[in-house]
């Protein structure tokens, strides 16, 4: 019961498991690292609060309340270069106009080398605004905005039930251990391939015999 005039927050860490499964509810867990505990409800003054709660689990593919991420992305890890020489050619106000023309502040002018070099590439966008302005200053090879081949760059926003840390990893076994399933139903489904051609072979010899020593003829299948 809540005997304060201020609300009482009840959170899962105040859950009693009945038996020793081994499941505990968050914040209980020694071995789970959490920043703070699922809040259940809060309780105003006199006010108290009985419960029988149920843990089920789940995946996400069967309902999204089972899902532990708010928000997962991926874009390619962006690779952007700068033509020192062309740049070169510039005057100071126009090095520092094609800087401003990147609204995530990909580039930076160093004042004391007076060049525009690449600050954080992996803020690009790809919106090409720096591209644009490299055309509109006459200088069409000024900056090259590509995708470095065969690199991603993942966001993983969890619901705070599990650390994205915990999620990917865990991505990842389910993954390959879905990779290894099907590795062993494509073993499977070849070799029972290979059974099936030997006996088709094996019965096509034997079907070709023909015993016509009588006076009517028959095949022996």
């Amino acid at each position: 019961m809540n005997t304060r005039d201020v609300p009482l927050a009840v959170r899962s860490d105040k859950l009693v498991p009945f038996d020793d499964t081994k499941v505990y509810p968050l914040g209980q867990d020694p071995d789970v690292d959490v920043d703070e505990p699922v809040l259940i409800t809060k309780l105003g003054k006199n006010q108290r609060l009985a419960l029988h709660a149920v843990a089920k689990k789940g995946i996400g593919k069967e309902h999204a309340k089972w899902c532990p991420v708010a928000v997962a992305t991926f874009q390619h890890d962006p690779d952007v270069t700068v033509d020192q020489a062309v740049m070169d050619k510039l005057e100071e106000a126009q090095k520092q106009a094609f800087v401003r023309s990147c609204p995530t502040n990909v580039f930076a002018y160093d004042d004391t080398s007076r060049q525009v070099v690449v600050e954080d590439a992996s803020k690009c966008m790809y919106c090409k605004e720096c591209v644009k302005k490299a055309e509109d200053l006459g200088e069409v090879d000024l900056v090259r905005v590509a995708s470095k081949p065969g690199r991603f760059i993942f966001t993983v926003e969890s619901t705070g039930v599990l650390t994205p840390e915990y999620i990917v990893m865990k991505a990842f076994d389910v993954l390959n251990d879905k990779l290894q399933t099907l590795e062993t139903a494509i073993s499977s489904s070849v070799t029972g391939a290979h059974d099936d051609d030997h006996n088709a072979h094996g019965f096509g010899s034997t079907s070709t015999g023909m015993d016509t020593t009588g006076d009517d003829d028959y095949a022996i299948l």
